[in-house]
């Protein structure tokens, strides 16, 4: 991975650095929090070929809901605020997902 970083342009790489950055809040960094995002993600219901793309959906409208009531009763910030930065974050995971699935294909 070393060197696969080191051939990454350095726009790309201060992308990734300041995607990261968005995590410093305290209450991104609860690995509850920080598993129910990647749950909206993985249940992407327009990832192409999927045989029940509404199922995705359904279990992703779930997984956010879930989302909705763990940052209201844990981040300790107003319910707009938190739900902000917990959409810039998933915004961030996804841009990081993309760079390492690059490299993943080199």
């Amino acid at each position: 991975m070393i060197m696969q970083c080191a051939a990454m342009s350095p726009e790309k790489r201060e992308n990734v650095i300041k995607q990261f950055r968005k995590f410093r809040l305290p209450f991104l960094r609860d690995m509850k929090l920080f598993l129910l995002m990647v749950a909206v993600l993985l249940y992407d219901p327009l990832v192409p070929g999927l045989e029940n793309p509404q199922a995705v959906e359904a279990i992703q409208k779930e997984y956010k809901a879930m989302l909705r009531r763990y940052v209201l009763v844990h981040s300790g910030v107003p319910e707009e605020f938190g739900m902000s930065r917990v959409h810039n974050c998933l915004a961030s995971l996804s841009i990081i997902a993309e760079v390492l699935l690059e490299f993943q294909y080199k």
